[in-house]
């Protein structure tokens, strides 16, 4: 695990594109009602994971669950190199699962989970409800249960999921793919490649992050390199 406050570059980068996703998505538009106050009094922490495996993705986030600080109410752990497979990512999160249970950490903390190309189990990857829950790169995050409890308390907690929703679904899908960009990366009119069920990965100082766009969608990579996966990209400059 890499000191958040010494982070190198590709690091750097990884952690920028996870706290404007944060602004944006929990905060902005409310999709997390609890993470605002924590997030503006400076009470979450944002890590980078170098690891490059999902043995050593486990590992890392296992490792900050039992060091955080009580100063921190939540933590987010990015995985720039790591977990881009969806199906990788889910079974990072079951390890991680049975370790909180068996390190006796279950009443403690809870964990929450994002990715670029998440899916709700039962639902079309086309959804525009799986993007509650993506973000430019792979996310694991550790929330404090008393937190929860008493951010939750007096509160309407099971119509949070269809309440976020509603305010995706409610979203152009420009505006959707928007909230799971990379920095410098614009999605809409104007952009510089047109998406025909493209399957892409961005790179950018060994960071990989790939994802799916639907058909139509503009993309303009900025400063990251485009690598198509699948699909067809049209040059449109």
């Amino acid at each position: 695990m890499t000191d958040q406050r010494t982070l190198p570059p590709p690091l750097e980068l990884a952690q920028d594109a996870i706290a404007a996703w944060v602004e944006a998505a929990p905060v902005g538009l409310g999709l997390c009602p609890f993470a605002a106050a924590p997030w503006r009094a400076g009470r979450v922490q944002i890590d980078v994971s170098d690891g490059r495996s999902l043995e050593r993705a486990v590992t890392d986030a296992a490792t900050l669950g039992q060091a955080l600080s009580k100063n921190v109410e939540t933590a987010l752990v990015v995985f720039p190199f790591a977990l881009d497979d969806f199906e990788d990512f889910l079974d990072a999160i079951d390890l991680l699962e049975t370790y909180r249970e068996d390190a006796g950490l279950a009443d403690t903390f809870q964990l929450a989970s994002f990715h670029p190309e998440y899916r709700f189990e039962g639902v079309d990857a086309d959804a525009p409800s799986n993007f509650t829950n993506r973000s430019p790169l792979p996310v694991l995050q550790w929330l404090r249960m008393d937190s929860v409890r008493a951010a939750a308390d007096g509160s309407d907690t099971l119509a949070i999921p269809t309440r976020n929703i509603a305010t995706v679904e409610a979203l152009t899908p420009i505006a959707r793919e928007g909230l799971r960009a990379l920095p410098g990366v614009s999605i809409g009119a104007g952009g510089r490649c047109a998406a025909t069920d493209v399957r892409v990965t961005f790179g950018s100082q060994g960071i990989a992050s790939s994802r799916t766009y639907p058909a139509g969608t503009q993309i303009d990579p900025g400063p990251w390199a485009l690598h198509l996966r699948s699909g067809t990209l049209e040059r449109l400059d």
